[in-house]
């Protein structure tokens, strides 16, 4: 990662600025759509101008996730 990319996370001030998208956990109990997470991970949906809505209970780890698709775009 370059400077100016480690720059813009910083200044992101991400809860989480080490979140990756590599390290969800796709356990089943979690109903997590990992064909999903992939596709979005090519960062298109930026490109396309669409955003992400991320829901679920409590503590089941939205803002995390919300981090590393932050970290990866």
């Amino acid at each position: 990662m370059n400077y100016t990319v480690a720059g813009y996370i910083k200044n992101a001030n991400f809860y989480d600025s080490n979140a990756n998208l590599q390290d969800i956990n796709y356990k089943p109990d979690r109903e997590i759509n990992r064909g999903l997470i992939e596709e979005l991970s090519t960062n298109e949906y930026i490109q396309q101008k669409l955003n992400i809505i991320l829901i679920g209970a409590s503590g089941s780890g939205k803002t995390w996730i919300s981090n590393a698709f932050g970290v990866n775009a």
